[in-house]
């Protein structure tokens, strides 16, 4: 989908949601995490192709997100969209690359 927007729109910011399971692996999570850690690579890999001025990519990698319900040990969703529509509306002069958040608690 990426690629096919990419010969449509010449210029775009990308912001992808992976996961933390991208990073490392972890326990009984080995197909989850292999498929998150070809995501990072393949938007890595893009990251190289194109230069800033066409395509700003953004990867995020959340530690725990929330989703099931309020978790105190967890990112909430609303506080995830919110940072994402800040990189999403960002006219500085720079942008991020790949960030990995984590929950305060």
């Amino acid at each position: 989908m990426t690629r096919g927007l990419a010969s449509v729109l010449p210029a775009a910011r990308i912001i992808n949601i992976i996961s933390s399971s991208a990073l490392a692996a972890h326990k009984n999570n080995s197909a989850y995490g292999a498929a998150k850690a070809a995501e990072m690579h393949f938007f890595q890999s893009l990251q190289e192709e194109y230069s800033p001025g066409q395509y700003q990519i953004t990867n995020l990698y959340p530690k725990s997100i929330a989703s099931h319900g309020p978790d105190p040990k967890a990112i909430d969703p609303a506080d995830l969209a919110r940072f994402v529509r800040e990189q999403a509306e960002n006219t500085t002069t720079y942008y991020l690359r790949d960030v990995t958040i984590y929950p305060s608690a």
